[in-house]
């Protein structure tokens, strides 16, 4: 509202100051002139001892009361008097001494060359202005001299009515920071003393493109939807690009056998045919899926057609190809027909008699003469054989053995004894010429007489499955996918790609390894020294508390007897809401652990076993 706020101080003396009170003196305050033309027609009226027609009233005293725009308080009246208002004059200073009153937003604000004064707080509208004092009299009319804990005593208007809003402040652009809060928080803008605070109090968001609770984000926290079964389930955001989504799914595909629902009715891998394969003997039919695998259909096995009516080889054919069969050989050797009306006749071969040298395979061995055309004697190195029969007429030469020599590592019995390389140990395990350090062969006798190491095949080669490959001493030095480093009789895999715990998880897996599981404090010291030392980051670590919430354990399942959570933690902080996974925080929290979102990225460390 507007009040007349008399100003003490006669037109025509202003330079002396506002009387001669303790009050701020004309230096270093405002002090409001008035208009020429108000000037000239109070003198003309004085000369002729008549001011009725003054464009303003002007007091016995010779004061003129003055209409200053000042913000509604309690008790607060109109003037009876208001100057220059019918003239639509805009006062734009009053006796108020500089900066006092001024909109500001800092201490420094209100510190001139003179006063160092103080930046008071005024409530949601604002900060004004304070001006040093000791005495109420050091203060304007209409201030009292009031303490401020922090900057001692300051003038402040009285009856806690607000500082008044000058033309003088507006027009030099004098800001200071307002605010509106709710149960949500605060909003937080600025103002000129003649405007309202330009924010609202906090409200719930909204997907419209404000930062509705003002905490610095955009249609945040509004979530998700989800709709659609099985392979058809989508999920969209709420809010994008302040606008609201609409969660469409696409439409289901043929169903088969995944263990997905892929025709989106609810129901999985159901409706499969079952599956033949094979024909004849060979035909089977088996449940074409099992538990989202499909079953491999294998026929029977076929075996060799017979004369019976049935198709034994599986060709799609009954009892083809039977001809004629023979069976014996030599001198036993018979033909017969094969197959009649669907039952097969028996082919019975001549019986052998001993074998004479004569020309023919007398014993049905399918050899003539067999066994006859050499006559063999001695064993081992001493064996020798000489001609017997020939063309079916024995040849009449005496076989006569060998002499045996020393034994050696041959593979031949040199002795003629019956054992060969006998007295020599073979067999031992050994390590060939191949790549590795294993002794996966056998010692044997060379050709040179000497003994040697058969070890078929190309070696071990290393692979990361935490054992000792190629039998060096060393483990999974070769083919990890990370550095290893060995402590304590583990091995651990220290990866620097960043993953979410999942991922990390699965990747440790495939090389039998597992996510970390630290069970005291030197261990812990270990692997945080390391890790530290390769990046200094978050490294995830293999506990959690999925399956309960607050029941932290290691990934395969065992409680966590050692923890070392930094302070405040475990406690699902962060915007995001659950913090399930743990991991070592960075350089800074020492040897201490956090939990955070499972679908965070960090680096990981790896177990074995």
């Amino acid at each position: 509202m507007r009040r007349a706020m008399l100003v003490s101080c006669l037109v025509f003396a202003v330079s002396q100051g506002c009387g001669g009170g303790a009050g701020p003196s004309v230096e270093g305050v405002d002090q409001w002139q008035a208009p020429v033309d108000a000037l000239d027609a109070e003198a003309s009226a004085s000369d002729e001892g008549n001011t009725s027609d003054l464009p303003v009233d002007v007091g016995t005293d010779g004061v003129i009361p003055i209409d200053i725009w000042m913000p509604d308080a309690v008790g607060t009246d109109h003037s009876t008097i208001e100057i220059l208002q019918d003239l639509a004059v805009d006062v734009p200073q009053m006796n108020l001494p500089i900066p006092l009153c001024q909109p500001c937003r800092s201490d420094l604000e209100c510190k001139t060359a003179d006063v160092q004064a103080a930046c008071l707080d005024d409530g949601p509208d604002g900060r004004t202005c304070g001006y040093p004092c000791g005495l109420d009299s050091d203060c304007p009319d209409g201030f009292n001299c009031v303490r401020d804990d922090v900057n001692g005593k300051q003038c402040r208007p009285a009856d806690g009515e607000s500082c008044p809003c000058l033309t003088r402040f507006v027009e030099a652009g004098f800001k200071t920071e307002c605010y509106r809060q709710s149960e949500l928080g605060r909003c937080v803008g600025e103002r000129l003393c003649n405007e309202e605070c330009p924010v609202v109090a906090p409200v719930v968001e909204e997907c419209n493109g404000k930062d509705d609770d003002c905490n610095g984000q955009t249609d945040d926290g509004l979530g998700s939807l989800t709709c659609g079964k099985g392979a058809c389930e989508t999920t969209v955001q709420v809010c994008v690009a302040s606008q609201l989504q609409e969660c469409v799914a696409p439409g289901g595909s043929p169903e088969i056998c995944d263990l997905i629902d892929n025709d989106c009715d609810g129901e999985t891998d159901e409706e499969l045919a079952p599956i033949t394969c094979g024909v004849g003997i060979c035909q089977v039919t088996v449940v074409a899926c099992i538990a989202g695998r499909p079953q491999p259909c294998y026929p029977n096995s076929e075996r060799a057609e017979e004369c019976n009516g049935l198709d034994d080889n599986c060709d799609g054919v009954t009892d083809e190809g039977f001809g004629q069969t023979t069976c014996g050989v030599g001198e036993c050797a018979r033909t017969i027909s094969n197959c009649a009306a669907g039952g097969p006749t028996q082919c019975v071969a001549g019986n052998p008699v001993d074998e004479t040298c004569n020309g023919l395979d007398d014993n049905c061995d399918g050899v003539t003469d067999g066994g006859l055309e050499t006559v063999t004697c001695g064993i081992g190195a001493c064996v020798r054989t000489v001609p017997g029969c020939v063309d079916g007429v024995p040849s009449g030469i005496e076989c006569i053995a060998g002499d045996p020599v020393t034994e050696t590592c041959n593979g031949i019995d040199d002795n003629c004894d019956g054992i060969t390389d006998d007295g020599i140990v073979l067999g031992e395990p050994c390590d060939g010429t191949d790549p590795d350090s294993c002794k996966s062969g056998k010692t044997i006798c060379l050709a040179n007489g000497t003994i040697g190491c058969d070890e078929p095949g190309q070696g071990f080669a290393e692979s990361c499955n935490g054992q000792d490959d190629d039998c060096d001493g060393l483990t999974d030095e070769e083919g990890c996918p990370c550095p290893v480093y060995t402590f304590g009789g583990h091995m651990y895999m220290f990866c620097t790609p960043t993953a979410n715990f999942a991922v990390a998880r699965d990747t440790c897996a495939k090389s039998r390894y597992h996510l970390v599981k630290i069970e005291n404090t030197t261990e812990n010291k270990f692997i945080v020294d390391t890790a530290k030392a390769i990046n200094n980051a978050t490294w995830w670590i293999g506990l959690n508390d999925q399956a309960v919430e607050g029941t932290y354990v290691w990934l395969d399942g065992s409680d966590a007897a050692f923890l070392t959570w930094t302070v405040g933690a475990p406690n699902n902080g962060g915007w995001r809401g659950n913090q399930d996974c743990a991991l070592i925080l960075d350089i800074f929290a020492g040897y201490n652990w956090n939990d955070a979102a499972c679908t965070d990225q960090a680096r990981f460390v790896c177990e074995y076993p």
